[in-house]
């Protein structure tokens, strides 16, 4: 999934809408405002997170951070878009076998 579809999606999911090309939307608040670049922001993740409703979400969510070795307590912001969007069914994996050009003759 891209980084600007991931933001995207968390951001629809937190209340944003009316997205415009130039990287500005409605917030929550209902003031116009930059969308929040949750893959980059751990400050805006935090938020993001805070959405997740306790019990099976929490879960689901922290089984994203757990490896053979333990729990990641240090994920970037990027790995902790992928576990949200994945927690709350909004990832959608990228298609590997798209040939890099068309057209090419």
């Amino acid at each position: 999934m891209k980084e600007a579809d991931q933001n995207k999606a968390i951001a629809e999911w937190c209340g944003w809408h009316d997205f415009h090309k130039d990287g500005l939307a409605t917030a929550p608040n209902g003031q116009w405002m930059p969308t929040p670049k949750y893959t980059q922001d751990l400050n805006a993740m935090h938020q993001a997170e805070l959405r997740l409703i306790a019990g099976d979400q929490w879960w689901a969510y922290y089984q994203h951070f757990v490896d053979a070795g333990g729990v990641k307590i240090n994920a970037t912001a990027a790995k902790r878009a992928e576990a949200l969007l994945k927690t709350i069914d909004k990832w959608v994996e990228e298609d590997k076998s798209a040939p890099l050009f068309s057209n090419v003759t």
